[in-house]
């Protein structure tokens, strides 16, 4: 049998006593990469000098994506989460 995580589930896996939907890691995996491109792009900002104005503007572009979706990710839980109480 296999386990993940520890729960008996591993479509539901447990993290420190809690059961975490496949919405809330999903959540986390958006955060964790938004994070990521903000550090990079604040690099790429740092040297912009040495930077070809084109490729500054698509890390921009590609960071306003994980901004925007992940606001839009946010909204759509909080409606879920009052639709259900």
């Amino acid at each position: 049998e296999e386990k993940f995580c520890g729960s008996g589930n591993i479509h539901t896996p447990d993290y420190n006593g809690r059961r975490l939907l496949r919405t809330a890691i999903y959540l986390q995996r958006l955060s964790s990469r938004r994070r990521r491109a903000t550090v990079h792009l604040l690099r790429l900002f740092m040297g912009a000098e040495k930077v070809a104005d084109n490729k500054i503007m698509w890390c921009v572009i590609i960071h306003l994506a994980f901004v925007v979706s992940a606001f839009g990710m946010a909204y759509i839980d909080r409606m879920s989460k009052n639709s259900k109480g």
